[in-house]
């Protein structure tokens, strides 16, 4: 009976060692690195672009150089790259872990927004008088 026993124990810690593994597989999977850049149209670097994983409220912000790094939870994730006066772009993420993306200009869209001290907001939104200051103003 005894070499029963040692055996079964045998089997126990192989079936817990590989359960063991599979769960650290698992938890090493979830973590994914998305790197890349985003340009304008004439390939010009976007600094401050903001590039966000979809469902989550993981995010970052290119660099000087339009260069970012996302960690994102899954290699099947979807990424939205915005910037104000571009077009909104979501990318999936599908196991790539380097993208170029390219922002399309949109004007239609920067007529509505108007700098507030440190914020923006929709000019339908604003209850006061709105100025304008151009760069003659500035030379005087």
């Amino acid at each position: 009976m005894k070499p029963l026993q040692t055996e079964n124990s045998s089997w126990r810690k192989v079936l817990t060692l590989a359960v063991g593994l599979a769960c650290t597989l698992d938890v090493a999977a979830q973590n994914f690195n998305v790197k890349g850049s985003v340009t304008d149209q004439n390939g010009e670097p976007i600094i401050g672009a903001t590039i966000m994983e979809e469902g989550t409220k993981n995010g970052v912000v290119t660099d000087i150089d339009g260069h970012f790094t996302l960690p994102v939870t899954s290699a099947k994730s979807r990424i939205r790259v915005t910037y104000i006066g571009y077009k909104t772009q979501e990318i999936p993420v599908a196991g790539k872990s380097d993208f170029n993306v390219k922002l399309q200009e949109d004007a239609a869209n920067l007529d509505e927004v108007v700098v507030v001290g440190y914020g923006t907001m929709d000019k339908k939104e604003l209850t006061s008088a709105v100025s304008h200051v151009s760069s003659k103003n500035f030379t005087q």
